[in-house]
């Protein structure tokens, strides 16, 4: 969903890349039992969120979202994050350019 990706852009840059929320229950109308994910410094190493807080998405979080057109948007000023050398999509840009 492409309104998901961008609410977890703005939600990890706003926590200082602390929590985001990685899966919403529900309908167009109604969302519900959201899925947060926090990073391990948060809660002082206290489960917050039960097994569901899968701390490994957060610590992954840059190197693993794809920014969309929502995120790109020039008015919500957000950063795109630096794809990490030697990464799976650094290999497909670099293959990429090759290419042209």
């Amino acid at each position: 969903m492409l309104s998901e990706t961008f609410t977890q852009h703005v939600q990890y840059s706003k926590t200082c890349g602390l929590v985001y929320i990685s899966d919403y229950q529900g309908s167009t109308t109604l969302l519900t039992d959201p899925q947060i994910l926090t990073h391990p410094d948060v809660g002082q190493e206290t489960d917050l969120f039960s097994e569901g807080n899968i701390e490994i998405g957060v610590k992954k979080f840059e190197e693993e979202h794809r920014c969309n057109r929502y995120c790109k948007w020039s008015g919500f000023h957000l950063m795109p994050f630096q794809i990490a050398k030697g990464s799976v999509e650094d290999s497909k840009d670099q293959a990429s350019a090759s290419d042209n």
